[in-house]
């Protein structure tokens, strides 16, 4: 358990949701009976749900299963219990450590936390580039790497009891595998953005609504996780190549600008237009049917 700081009291946030299993980065089936979604959850209580290297590799593996799957159609991210993710897990780092004390070379060192820091970028970089829309469902805090990840995730939802917090300006160092990159543009606001950076001070559930860092804030775990499903399920039940150039063309026009944004489009919508699946859409809609797409 962790505490909240915006609780009133300081109690301890409660949460007897137990149906999924205890497994990391594990897919749940236990509740999920879309076959067209990846539900990933990070299990690991004894730690506070602490992300290792090993997990942050495991979860690039299963990223990109979500990529080159075809019966797959959207992600789902959520922590086991009521904590998200308290967020890196130092104690993984023993073997960079062992690496560094075994060099006395300060340009070999650097190489060493170099290709270690592009490792963990790459992982959650994977969530944003693949091509497949991911859900971050978050119940409780979300510290640190956590807040990194769910920076990266489409669509996110969280509870009321839940916090956020870019927390590695108070260990010394800037943060670096993502928050920096992503959270201004996706509250655009610099000055917010740079005073949670500059500070790492904790943003609750109801700011991280008022900043638009989530789309919606549920009172129970169970309500944000029906409606987790339900936008999930309603993505699964949409044209795929059509989903999937929407997060193309979305990525695109974060970093180029509205005509190249447009343009890029174009070119995409050049291909879907000619595809089975925007007849099968337009058939169904004239029928009043749910279209039927090939995996």
């Amino acid at each position: 358990m962790y505490l909240n700081p915006f609780l009133k009291n300081n109690k301890f946030v409660l949460n007897s949701y137990t149906l999924l299993p205890k497994l990391k980065f594990s897919i749940n089936k236990q509740i999920d009976t879309n076959v067209h979604l990846l539900h990933l959850e990070i299990s690991q209580p004894e730690k506070k749900n602490a992300l290792s290297i090993a997990d942050f590799i495991s979860l690039k593996k299963h990223i990109e299963h979500l990529r080159d799957t075809p019966t797959l159609r959207c992600g789902l991210i959520t922590g086991n219990g009521n904590i998200f993710t308290s967020g890196i897990d130092l104690s993984s780092f023993g073997e960079i450590l062992n690496k560094l004390k075994a060099s006395t070379d300060p340009a070999r060192k650097s190489a060493i936390l170099y290709g270690s820091i592009k490792e963990l970028q790459e992982t959650l970089f994977a969530i944003h580039k693949v091509n497949k829309p991911i859900i971050a469902a978050i119940d409780g805090p979300c510290i640190g790497a956590g807040t990194d990840l769910v920076c990266y995730a489409d669509i996110r939802y969280c509870t009321i009891d839940s916090y956020f917090q870019v927390k590695e300006i108070i260990l010394g160092i800037p943060a670096d595998i993502g928050s920096m990159q992503l959270l201004p543009k996706v509250v655009n606001n610099q000055s917010i953005a740079k005073e949670l950076i500059y500070t790492g001070r904790p943003f609750s559930a109801d700011e991280a609504l008022r900043l638009g860092f989530v789309s919606q804030v549920f009172e129970s775990r169970s309500q944000m996780l029906r409606k987790a499903h339900e936008t999930a399920n309603t993505i699964c039940a949409l044209s795929p190549m059509a989903m999937q150039a929407c997060k193309q063309s979305l990525n695109f026009s974060l970093d180029h600008s509205i005509s190249d944004g447009l343009d890029h489009i174009a070119i995409l919508n050049s291909a879907i237009l000619q595809g089975e699946e925007f007849v099968e859409s337009l058939q169904a809609l004239m029928n009043k049917r749910k279209p039927e797409f090939k995996d």
